[in-house]
């Protein structure tokens, strides 16, 4: 009996005789189902930007950039991810400790210290934010940043943080308190990974 293998080209399955099949194509098959690892990581470069179309991320960085690759990889990958999710999990804790302190004064303990917290945690989801827009570009181009809902609506929280971080202590408006509560979307995200 001979050994029939299934090959996925694109979407569609083509369906050869094992024996017909030359060493090359063989090995490709096991890279691609990850039984053989690729020490060159030739494979992992082909495969870097496959649903991105941006060439030159913000008008600055081009696809063989160390700079643009380092952020793309990181901003992609699995860890990177579970590391967000978890900051947001965190700062969900966070914001719902804080509506004890409503009443609170400025210089109560508490609040100092939770402002600190939110100035850790509008940097680190500004330091996705800035990852993201480097490896996948801004928004001109199909896989771009901003061509994802989510991610726009992640955007518009973490700019509306920072105008929240910049004007804080001097002006007292009541546009920013209605921004700062935008914040309690964030979670949604997790909703949309699963």
């Amino acid at each position: 009996m001979k050994g029939l293998v299934t090959l996925q080209h694109g979407d569609d399955l083509i369906v050869d005789d094992i024996e017909d099949l030359d060493a090359t194509t063989i090995k490709e098959m096991f890279l691609d189902e990850g039984i053989l690892k690729d020490k060159t990581n030739k494979r992992k470069e082909e495969k870097m930007y496959q649903n991105n179309y941006c060439e030159v991320s913000c008008y600055l960085f081009t696809k063989q950039g160390n700079f643009r690759r380092f952020c793309y990889s990181t901003g992609s990958s699995q860890w990177f991810d579970q590391v967000i999710m978890v900051l947001i999990a965190l700062n969900s804790i966070k914001l719902a400790v804080d509506t004890y302190f409503l009443k609170a004064e400025p210089e109560d303990m508490a609040v100092v210290v939770g402002n600190y917290i939110d100035t850790f945690f509008n940097i680190a989801f500004a330091i996705e934010c800035f990852f993201k827009i480097i490896g996948l570009g801004f928004a001109m181009d199909e896989g771009s940043y901003m061509r994802e809902s989510w991610n726009q609506l992640d955007f518009f929280i973490v700019v509306t943080s920072i105008i929240d971080m910049a004007l804080a202590g001097t002006v007292d408006v009541g546009v920013l308190r209605i921004l700062r509560m935008l914040r309690i979307l964030r979670p949604l995200r997790v909703i949309s990974h699963n």
